[in-house]
């Protein structure tokens, strides 16, 4: 890779990381609305493509992990740290014209949620409420809050002023 995609790569990744910092609701067992942290990832993807995308992806999942780990398995942490970020770049393996950011987006969290639906049935079902069908509350909380910053996320890839701001960027 040329220096300049490796600091673009890398200013990429630290803001997605700051970025998963800055929490708009912050669930009870994990997980977050953060302002925009995947969208960085996705852009990384978007420039790139998915290997460098996924490489983006693990990176920040490996610093999420280090500083506010949760490890029940290599598993789970596989499920919830790596493959659940490096899944934000597989939109590139169904979007050929990778101009299209927002459908390489909403893949992107569309495979990250499915890795952590599989981490929650696989490790988590014991959370549920006592009433409540445990495929359900999985299928559920992982959707509040993947949805929620994917729909804050979306509203932003429409607005002129990200689109002048992208221009900017590549």
């Amino acid at each position: 890779m040329k220096t300049e995609t490796i600091v673009k790569v890398a200013i990429l990744v630290s803001l997605s990381y700051v970025l998963s910092l800055v929490k708009i609701l912050q669930m009870p067992l994990g997980g977050s609305i953060t302002a925009m942290s995947m969208l960085c990832l996705v852009l990384v993807t978007y420039m790139y493509g998915v290997k460098v995308g996924a490489i983006a992806g693990a990176i920040v999942g490996l610093l999420n992990f280090f500083t506010n780990p949760y490890f029940l398995s290599v598993t789970q942490v596989m499920l919830d740290y790596i493959l659940a970020f490096v899944g934000l770049s597989f939109g590139g393996f169904f979007i050929k014209k990778l101009e299209k950011l927002m459908s390489l987006y909403i893949i992107g969290v569309m495979f990250r949620y499915i890795f952590s639906v599989t981490s929650g049935m696989v490790f988590f079902l014991n959370f549920a409420p006592k009433n409540m069908n445990p495929i359900i509350y999985v299928l559920s909380y992982n959707f509040i809050y993947l949805f929620g910053e994917g729909v804050l996320t979306v509203l932003i890839i429409r607005s002129k002023s990200f689109k002048n701001i992208l221009k900017v960027i590549i």
